[in-house]
């Protein structure tokens, strides 16, 4: 990889890699024979910058990716597997963070992923590869207090979508696209340990609209739902 830093604010760099893992000793082919080990390689390149004084991180990335004999999830049987002989991924991933006012801090994240087929024995050279949404994007940004009596209480929400994927190799099934709305709220209070409160009390719900949508599916029979709504409460303790 190279890294390249004109200015103190803009960074540039370049990468390439390659990857290899065996499959696991108990996985089998339908003859009955290990099945080869997966293999790919990455080329990726981008720019990250910093706004705001350095309260704003930002990157800009730009990939391209091909795999080889990848496992996935038997369509004609949910306890096998098979392998795809070579798949292709490209695409701008973008996210920007940091703090853009005084305990105000944004999040936001966009992804264009475009996965297909390039070569298999089974599967048309084209089709998509199976969940993989073409778009992906999030929001979420959390305020806290900074003075006064409720100083430490902390709340924010935020929102993901994912366009629509396919279940199989085939593309016969099409999952639809589906956005999600989170939310939270905090409170940190007792004594200071290491420039933090010692508790912090939090609550993070997932979902809170109730939304029915479809999350994933390993084959057309199999298919994960999206939770629910959802609350997770939490107690943290620093000392």
């Amino acid at each position: 990889g190279l890294t390249y830093q004109p200015l103190q604010p803009v960074t540039f760099y370049a990468s390439w890699s390659r990857s290899f893992s065996p499959t696991l000793a108990a996985q089998f082919t339908p003859g009955g024979k290990p099945f080869p080990s997966e293999y790919g390689h990455q080329y990726e390149g981008g720019v990250r910058t910093t706004e705001l004084q350095g309260r704003l991180s930002s990157s800009l990335a730009l990939y391209r990716i091909r795999a080889s004999n990848l496992l996935i999830t038997n369509p004609g049987n949910p306890l096998a597997s098979i392998q795809i002989g070579t798949t292709g991924s490209k695409g701008i991933e973008f996210e920007t963070s940091g703090r853009i006012l005084p305990g105000w801090d944004v999040t936001f994240a966009y992804a264009y992923n475009e996965a297909r087929i390039l070569a298999d024995a089974v599967y048309p050279a084209g089709n998509i590869f199976q969940n993989a949404p073409r778009h992906g994007g999030s929001l979420w940004t959390v305020y806290q207090l900074q003075r006064g009596p409720l100083n430490g209480l902390n709340f924010g929400g935020g929102f993901m979508a994912r366009s629509y994927r396919f279940v199989d190799p085939s593309n016969d099934v099409v999952l639809p696209g589906y956005g999600r709305l989170d939310a939270m709220a905090g409170y940190a209070f007792g004594p200071i340990r290491k420039e933090e409160k010692m508790f912090k009390l939090s609550a993070n719900i997932e979902n809170i609209t109730d939304r029915k949508y479809f999350q994933s599916g390993n084959t057309p029979d199999v298919i994960f739902p999206g939770s629910p709504v959802n609350v997770l409460g939490r107690l943290e303790v620093h000392f």
